[in-house]
């Protein structure tokens, strides 16, 4: 399965993000902590995605919900 890294403007902000694994499976979310990037999921997310769609993004925002929302309603 491919990774797809991805950018969207969101309420005036740039957010890159990854979506990872099938559409078609429950959907894990994951988020980094404080001087981190995406990099750090690396080797955990080829692990998760044979069983789940990842989506993972690269700021920890408080509008992240409704952003998964938007993403899911796009694709």
């Amino acid at each position: 399965m491919p990774q797809i890294h991805k950018k969207v403007n969101y309420n005036g902000r740039e957010i890159h993000y990854r979506d990872d694994g099938s559409k078609n499976t429950k959907t894990v979310v994951l988020l980094h902590g404080l001087l981190q990037d995406l990099t750090v999921w690396g080797d955990f997310t080829l692990k998760l995605m044979r069983d789940f769609r990842v989506k993972g993004f690269c700021s920890v925002v408080s509008y992240v919900p409704r952003l998964i929302e938007k993403l899911d309603a796009e694709t």
